[in-house]
């Protein structure tokens, strides 16, 4: 939990009211006249009234007189008055203080989902989302599952960028703190695909179909490895598979026509070509081989 703290011109606002004044003792801070209402203490023997000069209407000063009863509530009403005022300078400190705070902490806030936001979603560069993520691994907020998802949102940044064997340190962790999460084991065999460590990849798509057995882009993944190892047949079956269940990745028609080409069915493979182009799948390969094959691009 942090703590906030407060500027020190916030504190020194809110005493001020309830500070004496410099040459001031209490009892003449309380008490001092602030009119001539209080000029004149009761004097005994007299203490119902005592003389007041009052302003005439139009004949200049006439005498007058002043019952002490009212000059005893005015001194009252000007002593709550000046209670209220302290009351409502502390009351704004408060209420400043606290929407100080409040914008801090929402400020803060904000900044933070921005970062979440970030490691989930990339930030547009490799570099942004790692950043991101490492600041929300060491920020000590997250715990658990919700921990276990922010390595392998770095992964996929470190894989861009090349750097296997940090990708596969954080499915490492992330598979350590959630044995069971597939999603981690499809991603480290991606990773351990691209260091060409094809028995390492198998085991881990193994395992993520074996936990999540409508993982589609498991399946595809795993056709890659058979293909790349020679194992034709076994990775068309696992092509039919992914395709069966999520029929819109247009990738997999592509390994797929790659896996016919290299079996020797040329029709099989151009049709694949074909139909990965008209979904809208852009590769370099794919480009070729329909050239290869004589469509006109």
């Amino acid at each position: 939990m942090k703590m906030f703290f407060l500027p020190p011109f916030i504190f020194f606002w809110a005493i001020k009211p309830f500070r004496r004044r410099p040459g001031r003792t209490r009892a003449s801070a309380r008490f001092a006249p602030k009119s001539e209402l209080s000029r004149y203490p009761p004097a005994a023997g007299a203490p119902e009234s005592r003389p007041h000069i009052l302003p005439g209407c139009a004949g200049g000063a006439v005498a007058g007189r002043i019952p002490y009863p009212f000059i005893r509530n005015a001194r009252k009403r000007r002593q709550q008055g000046r209670g209220m005022t302290r009351a409502i300078g502390f009351a704004g400190t408060v209420g400043a203080a606290a929407l100080f705070l409040a914008t801090w902490t929402g400020a803060a806030q904000a900044d933070f989902t921005q970062e979440v936001r970030r490691c989930d979603f990339g930030g547009g560069h490799p570099d942004i989302r790692i950043a991101a993520c490492t600041r929300n691994i060491e920020s000590g907020r997250f715990t658990g599952r919700n921990l276990a998802v922010a390595f392998p949102n770095r992964g996929p940044a470190y894989k861009k960028k090349g750097q296997w064997d940090k990708a596969i340190g954080d499915y490492d962790e992330t598979i350590r703190l959630k044995p069971d999460f597939a999603f981690a084991l499809n991603n480290r065999g991606n990773a351990y695909y691209g260091k060409g460590h094809f028995d390492r990849a198998l085991k881990d798509y193994d395992l993520a179909i074996r936990l999540k057995p409508d993982f589609s882009e498991a399946f595809g993944n795993r056709g890659n490895v058979y293909r790349k190892r020679g194992q034709l047949a076994r990775a068309i079956e696992d092509y039919n598979k992914a395709i069966g269940l999520n029929p819109d990745d247009a990738k997999v028609f592509a390994d797929r026509g790659l896996a016919y080409e290299k079996k020797g069915e040329p029709t099989q493979a151009l049709r694949d070509y074909k139909k990965a182009h008209a979904m809208g799948f852009r590769h370099s390969l794919l480009l070729k081989k329909l050239r290869e094959g004589g469509e006109f691009l």
